[in-house]
């Protein structure tokens, strides 16, 4: 028989301490009758008829939830029982809301052995459901209410417990010290069903290290459950106790153990308790020491027995699942009905209070909807009133709005050709000069003034007010400095750039960098003998963004970007970049390499945000190829 199914039933039991402990004294709150039900729920739980015992004391809980005794020492016992059956029937959801329940009130109303209890059926839950950690947390939750309120009498049970959870996550050394405390308190206390469950607990302990330890401690185990009376518990230490001498070879006494569960299982049924869960292990167990000794016709013989009552236990339960949604919906059905008629019933009897209520409210409520007709038509004239005057405010702001748009455009526009006067200008003054420094100076101020002029007509073609492309911004620029610069060999410029969108107050300081750069690469990075390539990427870092660009060139003449007496772009490269609160960073790599950072929250004068991001990027293409 499979070792793990006999621990299935050991775990059964090692839950048993909780359903069977007494309290000291009558808890208050109940009534002569729900006593006897209290007291007849609790031996249904024994005999391991879970599903009675729920109803019993669903139908308790309600009857005290209705004459508001939940809270009373008796209701929460009533409320830990139901919590306990519900779990026994593995409706682990709705034991854990009970217990949550039974925690905070019995907290609530100081009773701290019912906390400590609902803490410990808390553990019990997780430590079936295999949540070592929070099965620790409810174990040590209720150590501390016990220790702190000196409740001797649920010492026993802590540390079996405790015992159980060492024994499933941590080691056996500290589970074996646990199950000794356990089984000297249920001693001292004189509680036999938690001694009985510390030997079973200890025989589980010493079951891989000492056969011998654990049959002695089965067989105490067994004695204490005899006296008990516990015939269900009894059979299960019982078939424990045949599968540890199976293991050990001893056909002959596993067989009579066998046979003892067979008797004890035979008088619990006489006495209304349900053993149809073990049958089929019993016989499976039966077939299995036959097999072991040899004996394969008896061992097929149980095989096949075994296999038929698994199916008719598959069956029974099938049907009483079905049974029991069909009873859940007739008591459902019924409690709607009984629902509809009590609404009924007092529907027809507050009809006539309010038939008498309902011809002097009738009085009261014409002369109040004359006097609020009046007031409504006032205040209607008002608000037609208010509503022309802030109609006439909207159009003239509105008005102004598109006024102030225009101008802007205009003055975008007239900034525009300004600039490219400006530009012109410069143009003319290049032709007419012949010293290369000078021309070279004044193609620099072209650059810095055309990469402002960009801006503006940009934004102006483009009907903006505030934000412009960067990407578009800086293909023009690039173009710009490509047509304004003679060169011989080919020119080509790889940009990355997403669709962004920046303010003026971080766009213009971006564009100069850039010019300079750019004019910095036509001058001194066509000396390689090599087509000049130029790279520009714009990413995130983190909060702030990144601008590097590349050239192919000869690089730096000493590694990095310094300033040169007279020299103007440096010091405005460095300058836009204190000005976006960033910084430079230049270094030589296959060329010359400038990297920006700079921050995302450069406020512009307007209060507004610095710039928009727009879900489309572009992916990184050759563009504006000079051959």
């Amino acid at each position: 028989m499979p070792y793990g199914k006999t621990l299935l039933f050991c775990f059964w039991l090692l839950a048993l301490p909780l359903a069977s402990q007494s309290d000291d004294g009558v808890p208050e709150g109940g009534t002569p009758r729900m006593y006897q039900q209290y007291d007849r729920a609790e031996n249904l739980i024994m005999a391991s008829l879970n599903d009675s015992a729920a109803v019993i004391l669903s139908s308790m809980r309600n009857c005290l939830d209705e004459r508001d005794k939940l809270l009373t020492p008796f209701g929460l016992h009533v409320r830990l029982k139901l919590a306990y059956a519900l779990e026994r029937n593995q409706y682990f959801t709705e034991a854990v809301a009970e217990l949550l329940g039974v925690m905070d009130d019995s907290r609530l109303v100081g009773l701290p052995r019912l906390e400590a209890e609902a803490n410990l059926a808390m553990a019990l839950i997780h430590e079936q459901q295999s949540h070592p950690e929070k099965c620790e947390e409810y174990l040590l939750r209720a150590e501390r209410i016990v220790r702190e309120n000196r409740l001797r009498e649920v010492m026993p049970y802590l540390y079996i417990r405790l015992a159980s959870y060492h024994r499933l996550f941590r080691n056996l050394d500290t589970a074996e010290r646990y199950g000794r405390l356990a089984l000297n308190h249920a001693l001292d206390k004189g509680q036999m069903d938690h001694e009985a469950t510390a030997h079973l607990l200890l025989s589980l302990i010493y079951r891989a290290t000492d056969h011998v330890a654990s049959e002695y401690h089965l067989r105490q185990s067994a004695r204490l459950y005899r006296k008990l009376h516990s015939e269900i518990n009894h059979m299960i230490v019982m078939l424990n106790l045949s599968n540890l001498q199976l293991e050990k070879q001893n056909h002959e006494q596993a067989l009579v153990s066998n046979d003892s569960a067979w008797y004890y299982s035979r008088i619990a049924e006489e006495r209304g308790s349900h053993t149809d869960d073990y049958r089929s292990l019993m016989l499976a167990q039966r077939s299995h020491i036959f097999r072991a000794a040899g004996q394969l016709d008896s061992a097929l013989y149980y095989l096949d027995k075994s296999r038929a009552e698994e199916l008719d236990r598959v069956e029974q339960v099938s049907a009483e699942r079905v049974a029991e949604v069909e009873a859940r919906y007739n008591n459902a059905k019924k409690e709607q009905q009984i629902q509809q008629q009590a609404q009924q019933l007092a529907f027809k009897k507050k009809r006539e209070q309010w038939l008498m209520w309902l011809v002097l409210l009738a009085v009261v409520s014409l002369g109040v909807v004359a006097i609020n007709y009046i007031r409504l038509r006032r205040a209607n004239a008002a608000l037609a009133r208010q509503s022309r005057i802030i109609h006439a405010q909207n159009d003239e702001l509105a008005g102004a709005l598109r006024e102030q748009q225009l101008l802007r455009g205009e003055i975008h526009h007239r900034v525009k050709n300004n600039l490219q006067i400006i530009i012109g200008l410069l143009d003319l003054q290049i032709e007419e000069v012949d010293d290369p420094a000078v021309r070279s100076s004044l193609e620099s101020m072209g650059g810095r003034v055309y990469s402002m002029a960009a801006i503006h007509e940009i934004l102006y073609r483009e009907g903006r007010v505030e934000t412009i492309n960067f990407r578009r911004y800086v293909e023009k620029i690039c173009e710009h400095t490509r047509t304004i610069t003679s060169i011989e060999s080919p020119c080509r410029f790889y940009l990355d750039i997403p669709d962004w969108e920046y303010n003026l107050d971080t766009a213009i300081p971006l564009g100069t960098i850039l010019n300079e750069l750019l004019t910095n690469s036509f001058k001194y990075g066509t000396n390689s003998g090599t087509d000049l390539e130029i790279s520009i990427k714009l990413d995130r870092e983190g909060e702030d963004y990144r601008l590097e660009y590349r050239d192919n060139g000869p690089g730096y003449p000493v590694g990095t970007l310094v300033e040169r007496d007279g020299g103007l772009g440096t010091y405005l490269v460095n300058g836009m970049a204190r000005q976006l609160r960033g910084s430079v960073k230049t270094f030589n790599r296959e060329g010359a390499c400038t990297v920006v950072v700079f921050s995302g929250k450069n406020a512009p004068s307007t209060g507004r945000e610095n710039f928009r991001l727009t879900p489309n990027s572009a992916n990184v293409e050759p563009v504006l190829a000079n051959t």
